[in-house]
């Protein structure tokens, strides 16, 4: 019988051995590519699922109500209030939503990881209205990646028609009214009489989401109502230049974009049936006061004032920060400050856009 390796002798045992371990590292190192692609996937998708949780891999049909036209205006509608807020992106919106959401009555979408949403903003979860590149940059700067209007900081230099949605828009109708809620009523616990929604895109949408959200709905009383929040424009540039996405744009476009989303909010606050606007600043040196007034206006309670020093309204804004432009004041005050050319530069700034600032009555 043929000799095994084993019975060989030395010399050819031992060249059997060699092609044998060859041939195992070879295998090894044809499936190397293979473990490390599929160990790279399962550290990327840990990841997701570790900010998104489980929802963000559903697909987005299977995250939707399928509740009538007739089930929301007669059944669920009459006996809730949708609350929205919106405001400049990095403005406050969060930090405001935040606190509001924090009573027994309101209902919102969670978490990031509850909703699969980022911020848990609502403009992600439908697909009623467009979400105007937010959320993309990142990939368009990707190699490949093609860099368009849209985007923060940047997306309302698109014509105004395109970004500026009002009550006269074809999309509203009962259809969409049914669309959107389904979507958002999927995330919402609808055994609640309140419900929140947040997306800073809201303070350019507001006409056309009242219109849609109260198809249906008896004349004089509105189903929606609005709360905006805004910040100080050069802090609110600032805090975009610190993101990786809106690193590239200069502080004057920033200014201009924050300029612009208050002049289209300014056209349209006084069409909104029920509707409040602050200031971050403003928030952020009493926000006792700010979040007993908002229950207040959302209907929260037995119908009597909030008090602020109340321990529910306390909890609420333990977390806000009493001066959340301290970091980018300092440095653009150091800056500005710097030379000649930097002080010139904030001067053309001023003089470029101050009358607007003022005449929008948030800056």
């Amino acid at each position: 019988p043929p000799l095994g390796a084993e019975d060989a002798p030395d010399g050819e045992g031992a060249r059997a051995r060699a092609q044998s371990g060859s041939r195992g590292t070879h295998w090894a190192l044809q499936l190397l590519p293979v473990l490390v692609f599929f160990g790279f996937a399962a550290v990327v998708l840990g990841c997701i699922y570790w900010k998104f949780g489980w929802k963000i891999f559903m697909s987005p049909d299977s995250k939707r109500l399928r509740l009538g036209v007739a089930e929301w205006q007669e059944q669920i509608l009459p006996l809730k209030t949708i609350v929205m807020i919106g405001g400049p992106h990095r403005g406050g919106t969060t930090v405001l939503w935040e606190c509001l959401r924090q009573h027994e009555d309101v209902g919102d979408f969670g978490t990031t990881f509850q909703s699969g949403s980022d911020f848990s903003e609502g403009i992600f979860l439908q697909d009623v209205y467009p979400q105007f590149g937010v959320g993309g940059e990142i990939q368009s700067m990707m190699p490949g990646g093609q860099a368009g209007k849209g985007g923060m900081g940047k997306y309302l230099f698109a014509e105004e028609e395109l970004v500026h949605w009002t009550e006269e828009h074809p999309l509203v109708s009962e259809e969409s009214q049914a669309r959107l809620l389904n979507s958002f009523g999927y995330h919402w616990n609808l055994s609640k009489r309140v419900l929140l929604e947040k997306s800073p895109p809201n303070m350019h949408l507001g006409r056309f989401l009242q219109a849609v959200l109260n198809q249906g709905a008896p004349q004089p009383r509105s189903v929606a109502r609005f709360v905006f929040i805004s910040r100080h424009p050069i802090a609110n540039a600032l805090a975009h230049r610190s993101l990786r996405e809106c690193r590239d744009l200069s502080i004057t476009d920033l200014v201009h974009h924050w300029v612009i989303a208050h002049e289209y909010l300014a056209e349209d606050f006084r069409r909104l049936d029920f509707a409040r606007n602050l200031t971050l600043e403003a928030f952020a040196q009493d926000p006792a006061k700010h979040v007993a007034e908002l229950w207040e206006f959302m209907g929260i309670g037995a119908g009597g004032a909030w008090d602020p020093a109340s321990s529910q309204v306390q909890a609420a804004v333990q977390r806000v920060r009493r001066d959340p432009n301290a970091k980018y004041r300092g440095a653009y005050c150091r800056t500005v400050t710097s030379s000649e050319e930097d002080a010139k530069g904030h001067q053309r700034l001023v003089r470029k856009f101050n009358s607007r600032v003022q005449d929008v009555g948030l800056g």
